[in-house]
């Protein structure tokens, strides 16, 4: 049946790695209503809750991310639709950086790349690995307290 909807199976994860990235833009996408526009550092503050809270309750799309990144990205660069997909989430950190810099708040060279790179990669980094970063420092990393709290 893989082969009759989706052709092969490398297909398949393209269609898999579309979904998960779809799947986060339509979660952000209910946040962007919630968002303070008045306050653009609240604003960025609760983006950036939402992507780590975000990871915490999808283990699935760390672990399928792990899983392209050992592949190198070979089935990402094979999507057609992925760089779409990413410029929402972008934008609406662009919009949150622009009142921020015009009010005085952010860098003026802030950019949302830049910015979302930072916000994605702790949150990643800190829940893939957090098997391992739990026996290397002794201490459980995906107890309620350590990582609800944000007390990295």
């Amino acid at each position: 049946m893989i082969y009759y909807y989706f052709g092969s199976k490398e297909k398949l994860f393209v269609e898999v790695l579309e979904t998960i990235y779809l799947q986060l833009n339509e979660a952000e996408q209910k946040l962007e209503g919630e968002l303070d526009a008045a306050d653009p550092v609240r604003a960025l503050s609760q983006l950036i809750d939402f992507i780590w809270h975000y990871y915490l309750e999808h283990p699935e799309f760390v672990a399928i991310l792990t899983s392209e990144n050992i592949s190198q990205g070979k089935h990402a660069r094979k999507s057609v639709r992925l760089r779409d997909i990413s410029s929402y989430a972008l934008s609406v950190l662009d919009g949150i950086l622009s009142r921020g810099k015009a009010a005085g708040l952010f860098r003026p060279d802030a950019g949302a790349r830049d910015v979302y790179m930072v916000i994605a990669s702790l949150g990643y980094f800190y829940n893939s690995n957090h098997h391992t970063l739990s026996a290397f420092l002794g201490e459980p990393m995906m107890s309620r307290p350590r990582c609800r709290t944000g007390a990295m």
